[in-house]
């Protein structure tokens, strides 16, 4: 849990400059290297949180499905009952609905894919975990490829930028939202930026969590926010305007970090509230996209239109236009 807060006083920057990540879980950790520390590897949830997902067991609410999803649905179970993603010949790439060729490597690549494409700058360290790993082939090292949904979670490959795994910036976060201190949250919530790489082009987000820690109400603010994405809240999220709260690949991540129930230990990390990025929107858009294909449609309907970042993210192809993440949010 938390220990205590520091004696002495220190900006945002000052503390953001400070962060330490945790070495050994089995000592205290002091990330500001001030006094303030944080024990053990596990915390109960945000109370709020906690009980507001409470409260959704007993109400019970169904969830409900846009028209468009349940007819794509539908049309799926009844015209391929079970195709699972299948094998789609030779390395791919989107471009697509079965993925356009990727050019020759002179080199044999695994014959069948779920997904495959090439990947920029392979040799850094956002690579390190695929390099590693028994599939990455050196006679093409810029081409990453999975054969289902649960290859590419073991392919999974990221760097934290020396600041820690995602599940100790959480348990940080949530410490610092337990003792109300609000400028110890606003650091961190720079740092889950720096972990996400998205820290450099966050200004108008970062802005906005300074402008509430000094007003101290981020601590409000980010559980208010995150307590109305918990699955089946009912919430409108008209409040997520830009100004009022924020919905973007950079406070999503701050989110999911307020609301990972973490009562299991950092090593058991638990959340409902996903992170959606470029990647988890080009993720969604392929697997809309296959659906969609096999299932005999030749566009996106509306209702499943998800926003995309264009160019190499982006699994819109020929008939199947996905939104772009630019476009104003009342045409989403």
């Amino acid at each position: 849990m938390v220990g205590t807060k520091s004696g002495g006083k220190r900006t945002i920057d000052v503390l953001e400059r400070a962060w330490t990540a945790r070495n050994n879980a089995d000592a205290s950790w002091e990330p500001f290297g001030d006094g303030w520390s944080v024990y053990g590897d596990a915390i109960d949830p945000v109370p709020l949180l906690n009980e507001e997902r409470q409260c959704q067991e007993r109400r019970s609410l169904p969830i409900e499905i846009d028209e468009d999803c349940r007819e794509i649905l539908e049309r799926r179970d009844r015209e391929s009952p079970d195709p699972g993603p299948g094998p789609v010949a030779g390395p791919q790439r989107p471009g697509s609905p079965g993925g356009d060729r990727l050019p020759e490597h002179g080199s044999q690549l695994p014959g069948e894919h779920f997904h495959c494409y090439r990947i920029s700058m392979p040799s850094t360290a956002f690579w390190k975990d695929w390099r590693n790993h028994a599939d990455f082939n050196l006679s093409a090292p810029d081409v990453w490829w999975c054969s289902s949904l649960s290859d590419a979670a073991n392919k999974y490959s990221w760097s934290n930028h020396g600041v820690g795994s995602f599940a100790n910036l959480a348990l940080a976060v949530q410490s610092a939202i337990a003792n109300q201190d609000d400028v110890r949250v606003a650091a961190i919530c720079r740092v889950i930026l720096t972990w996400g790489g998205t820290r450099h082009r966050a200004n108008r987000f970062v802005q906005w969590v300074d402008h509430h820690a000094q007003t101290k109400t981020l601590c409000q603010q980010l559980v208010s926010a995150t307590k109305q994405l918990l699955p089946q809240s009912g919430s409108r999220l008209l409040g997520f305007d830009g100004n009022q709260l924020f919905m973007d690949s950079s406070s999503t991540k701050v989110y999911a970090a307020v609301a990972t129930d973490l009562s299991h230990g950092v090593g058991n990390p638990r959340t409902d509230v996903l992170i959606y990025d470029s990647r988890v929107a080009a993720s969604i858009g392929l697997i809309t996209r296959q659906i969609l294909s096999r299932g005999g449609w030749g566009s996106v309907p509306v209702g499943v239109r998800f926003p995309v970042q264009r160019g190499a993210r982006d699994p819109s192809c020929q008939g199947f236009h996905f939104l772009s993440f630019r476009v104003h949010r009342q045409a989403i």
